[in-house]
């Protein structure tokens, strides 16, 4: 009895393996996966804030009294992109950059000359960047073509 007590014992634990790699082979995609759209997730929202502080950035030089036209307030939202993302070409950040500067009316400041904007009035930038060009996980579906917009106000010196 011994004997087969023993046998029985073996046979058990070899079905037990068998149904452990079954599991495995199962529950390991889904964790993988699980754990690649939360990088993916995460990293939007790193970026959703990076294009948050640029929009503060911009609006911030755009405030100035000696900025004298928009073309200053993009260098200065490029600048701190191509701060923030050292390893991607300046070209390919400008390229999925939109920088729309406004006036206290919200209508486009003709010829992007800031000096038309009165000090004490509202001087608003927008910010839109498209994630997939700095995204590193390109499989996901939820997140491709995404743009992310944000608009900062404050007010001429």
């Amino acid at each position: 009895m011994y004997e087969h007590q023993k046998r029985k014992i073996q046979k058990s634990y070899s079905e037990r393996r068998g149904v452990a790699a079954v599991e495995s082979a199962l529950v390991v995609p889904l964790l993988v996966m699980i754990a690649m759209g939360t990088m993916d997730v995460s990293q939007y929202v790193n970026v959703a804030q990076l294009v948050n502080d640029a929009s503060y950035e911009g609006a911030r030089r755009a405030s100035q009294n000696t900025v004298k036209n928009q073309s200053e307030v993009e260098q200065s939202v490029l600048n701190y992109f191509t701060s923030q993302f050292p390893n991607q070409a300046s070209g390919e950040i400008g390229s999925a950059l939109t920088v729309n500067v406004r006036d206290y009316l919200e209508a486009n400041i003709p010829n992007g000359n800031l000096e038309t904007v009165p000090s004490g009035s509202a001087v608003s930038v927008q910010v839109i960047f498209q994630f997939n060009s700095v995204r590193w996980l390109s499989g996901f579906a939820g997140l491709n073509g995404v743009s992310i917009e944000t608009t900062t106000v404050m007010r001429r010196e």
